[in-house]
């Protein structure tokens, strides 16, 4: 809101009463869901590449040695 204040001041009541908690009300939720759906009717995403298609499990990542001392702990007191 400071930088609303500070850059659009003549949006800035306007703003409080469409954001009076930390989300805006239903209808303008839904108002912005319904204009997000259109944008993506009319630019569809580019298709996932095949390893982050779902139901694919990730590549399995190299299992590393556990350490048998811990590292020091550094102070900074001395």
């Amino acid at each position: 809101m400071p930088w609303l204040e500070r850059e659009y001041p003549e949006l800035v009541a306007d703003y409080r009463r469409m954001y009076r908690g930390s989300n805006a009300p239903k209808q303008v939720r839904e108002e912005i869901a319904d204009r997000f759906r259109a944008a993506r009717r009319r630019h569809p995403l580019a298709e996932a590449p095949t390893d982050q298609l779902p139901g694919r499990l990730p590549p399995e990542r190299p299992e590393t040695p556990e350490r048998e001392d811990p590292p020091e702990q550094l102070s900074l007191l001395g």
